[in-house]
């Protein structure tokens, strides 16, 4: 049987809020291909739930909802590449993701 394996190589964090924010946008502060890189990365927001898309834009209804404090793993570079990011509820929240190819 083959394993994987994944190596972190970035974590960033935002405030999330009402406006749908992409993975791709300049305030995570990634590095060039940073993004493009990832195979894998784990999603955690801490104060309140977001949702979180990859086929479009997130809504307070389409997507999935991520608990705060709880964490998600999203894997395949498209997918990852193609995220957005919303808040769930009325409050906003800081989100970390972390990086791994």
């Amino acid at each position: 049987m083959a394993f994987e394996t994944y190596v972190a190589y970035r974590t960033r964090y935002k405030q999330v809020s009402n406006v749908s924010i992409p993975i791709t946008h300049v305030d995570w502060n990634w590095e060039p291909g940073d993004v493009e890189r990832a195979t894998r990365i784990y999603i955690t927001p801490y104060e309140a739930a977001v949702t979180v898309c990859w086929t479009g834009a997130p809504t307070a209804v389409v997507g999935h909802q991520i608990a705060a404090g709880a964490t998600m793993e999203l894997t395949g570079g498209q997918n990852i590449q193609r995220l957005e990011i919303i808040r769930h509820d009325a409050t906003d929240t800081v989100v970390t993701i972390t990086l791994e190819a």
